[in-house]
């Protein structure tokens, strides 16, 4: 059996698909879609089961759920962001280095550019 993302969506395919597994196909792919940290896959998903079965308990929106995923993914994100501008920081100066040690080894800029005083 498939997982993550696959998983939902195939999910989700057979709610659309299937007259007969519609609500029970829906019901496993809201909790899998809770699983995940989608919040518009979940949202997507509550929508189709709320409009096929409104009377089932999946079928209601869970705001807190939402909000507490959107504010850990903002966090996660925030994180990952600052994690790569120090990753790019240090490319940058590694790059300088690298440069300057070359230059410094390269015998064309190390050659004498004037020409030898004759006595």
């Amino acid at each position: 059996m498939p997982i993550g993302r696959t998983r939902l969506d195939r999910l989700v395919l057979i709610g659309r698909s299937s007259v007969v597994l519609c609500v029970d196909a829906l019901k496993a792919a809201v909790h899998e879609a809770r699983k995940g940290r989608d919040t518009e896959a979940y949202q997507e998903v509550v929508e189709l089961l709320h409009h096929v079965a409104p009377n089932e308990p999946e079928a209601a929106m869970d705001t807190m759920w939402i909000a507490n995923t959107n504010r850990s993914n903002e966090a996660e994100k925030r994180r990952l962001e600052a994690e790569l501008k120090g990753y790019k920081n240090n490319l940058i100066k590694e790059s300088i280095r690298v440069r300057r040690r070359r230059a410094l080894r390269s015998p064309v800029l190390n050659r004498r550019t004037e020409p030898e005083p004759r006595c």
